[in-house]
């Protein structure tokens, strides 16, 4: 009897084994694609930080990885949504703790009521620090500010914005 299913067990992998499909090309030495990525943080029961990308891609022993479509939700202290940041593509290195979107990166400060666009975004949580060197457009209420680059600390209570131009809608 237990040759029978050591029999089927064996016939089982080999042919489930056949029948995968070939590697892809498009990732490097083994390199590995996840797809419907959520990964978190946290500190002493609160959320730090949530990333969810439609798909990620790492290599073994890594602490970077590349993300497509990702969604970072950042808390503030309290333990409640404080921002949430959207684009077409990221890079992020989870030991350094530092990242970059790229696309249309859009911000949404749910605590500072506010919203910013840009091309392109870096973060450092080691150092609280968010930046860009691209066009930034800021909107608060109805004060739409844009400049050509800007630095602030990660709940965007504080933000620099170089060659900065304040229209007022109506």
């Amino acid at each position: 009897m237990k040759n029978i299913i050591l029999f089927f067990l064996v016939g089982s992998v080999i042919f489930m084994a056949a029948c995968a499909p070939e590697p892809s090309n498009s990732y490097g030495d083994g390199e590995s694609e996840i797809k419907g990525l959520s990964v978190a943080d946290s500190m002493w029961g609160r959320p730090s930080w949530i990333i969810k990308a439609e798909s990620s891609k790492v290599k073994p022993g890594n602490t970077a990885a590349s993300f497509k479509k990702p969604v970072l939700t950042l808390y503030g202290k309290n333990g409640k949504v404080n921002s949430v940041i959207t684009a077409d593509e990221g890079k992020a290195d989870g030991a350094a703790g530092t990242g970059e979107l790229s696309g249309s990166v859009k911000v949404i400060s749910k605590e500072e009521n506010m919203t910013l666009k840009t091309s392109r975004l870096f973060y450092n949580s080691k150092k609280n620090r968010i930046w860009s060197d691209s066009r930034v457009e800021i909107q608060r209420g109805k004060a739409v500010v844009t400049g050509r680059s800007f630095v602030s600390n990660l709940d965007f209570s504080e933000i620099e914005i170089k060659k900065q131009e304040t229209r007022m809608l109506n």
